[in-house]
């Protein structure tokens, strides 16, 4: 997972009516992680070029949280006997994302010094290439345990893939499964453009709008029953993100480290079965919001800070990388389980270095190549830098 997973800086420091030329964007869109892996409480303060904060702790969570996803998913560690209750790691990828989002972009749009289109290509260049990737390795794996063949290119499943609408119509698996959150991701996005807006009414009907999307989805069937209407529920999640943004509550940091520890530790052992308790789910987007609002402003130093710019930097690997490595490998046993995670891990560590930076940064060059003079005639556009994750 897609959720980042994590845009972790700022704009410069200048006044709400400078203009900086799209020309320059990608030379800040191009670098992602660099800024958190420095040593000690600098890793924490250190200014990226932006001026912006890593935000480490959360960094330290998005990682642990995918992890508890993967192992999850091979239902020989977490016992099952209350339902999938690790998915619920999943809605606080959306907390996060929301929160994130509006650090790194947030005010770039309510100024204007980027367009719509220009965070929407910046999402894209984020979250489409490796999902492609892992689509690709998943489908293949699924060819060679006999599972799938080619005439599957056409069922609806690819055109959700395709369309980052994964489950979304037909409500049934994707074929790398935790990806129909990176869809939901994308789409959030267009929540995040609409809440971002200077124009109050278009704000309040978003507001109202996802609110009444949540309490729906949230009631009838609660996160964990459906792949459609978890995208309702999803929506809500980023809007509580983007609310603790817009609030800034000062919590105690280990408020928020008991808070995480008690929602992981409940989305491993749960104590009721949330899937016929919809509204059970709700202290978990509880204890998510206590422990994004107070670690945001949570210092981390020497190796617990490098531990967790790493989490980050794997953390989207991880999410996506471990359905393959689950369908192939079908880890059991605790040994099994560690090969496992050591695979995805390294993979994802790979991935991130070569691929997923890489990648986003041939995506944004080609659309900067695809804008010519005649089709914007004054381009101007900030962007935020995109970190690790989601």
């Amino acid at each position: 997972m897609a959720v980042e997973f994590g845009l972790f800086s700022q704009l410069p420091a200048q006044g709400a009516d400078s203009k900086l030329p799209a020309a320059n964007m990608l030379p800040w869109l191009a670098q992602d992680g660099i800024a958190a892996t420095s040593r000690g409480r600098e890793c924490q303060k250190k200014q990226a070029p932006f001026g912006g904060l890593a935000f480490l702790a959360l960094d330290l969570l998005r990682g642990i949280a995918a992890i508890i996803v993967a192992i999850g998913h091979t239902s020989a560690v977490i016992p099952d006997y209350y339902g999938p209750a690790y998915s619920m790691c999943v809605a606080f990828f959306f907390v996060l994302s929301g929160y994130v989002l509006s650090h790194a972009y947030g005010e770039a749009i309510e100024t204007g010094r980027m367009s719509f289109g220009g965070f929407i290509i910046a999402r894209f260049a984020r979250l489409y290439p490796l999902h492609a990737l892992t689509w690709a390795v998943t489908f293949g794996s699924l060819i060679y345990l006999g599972a799938a063949n080619s005439s599957w290119i056409f069922k609806p499943a690819m055109f959700e893939t395709i369309t980052l609408t994964q489950s979304l119509f037909t409500g049934e698996w994707s074929f790398n499964a935790p990806s129909w959150s990176i869809g939901a991701e994308f789409w959030c996005g267009f929540l995040f453009i609409a809440l971002s807006s200077r124009n109050t009414i278009l704000r309040t009907i978003s507001i109202g709008t996802a609110v009444l999307i949540f309490a729906l989805c949230e009631l009838k069937d609660g996160f964990l029953v459906q792949f459609a209407p978890r995208y309702g529920v999803c929506l809500g999640m980023f809007l509580l993100g983007w609310t603790l943004y817009r609030l800034q509550l000062q919590i105690p940091p280990k408020i928020g480290w008991t808070a995480a520890t008690i929602a992981f530790l409940l989305s491993v052992f749960p104590i009721f079965p949330l899937e016929h308790h919809p509204t059970g789910d709700i202290p978990y987007y509880i204890l998510f919001a206590v422990a994004v609002a107070s670690l945001a402003h949570a210092s981390l130093t020497g190796i617990a800070a490098e531990a967790a710019a790493f989490s980050g930097n794997i953390s989207y690997g991880v999410y996506l990388w471990h359905w393959p490595f689950l369908m192939v490998m079908s880890p059991k046993t605790p040994l099994e389980i560690a090969v496992f995670l050591a695979l995805v891990i390294t993979t994802a560590t790979i991935s991130f270095w070569l691929f997923e930076r890489p990648a986003r940064r041939f995506v944004l060059k080609i659309s900067e190549r695809a804008r010519s003079p005649e089709k914007t005639p004054h381009p101007e556009a900030a962007v935020a830098q995109e970190s690790r994750g989601r």
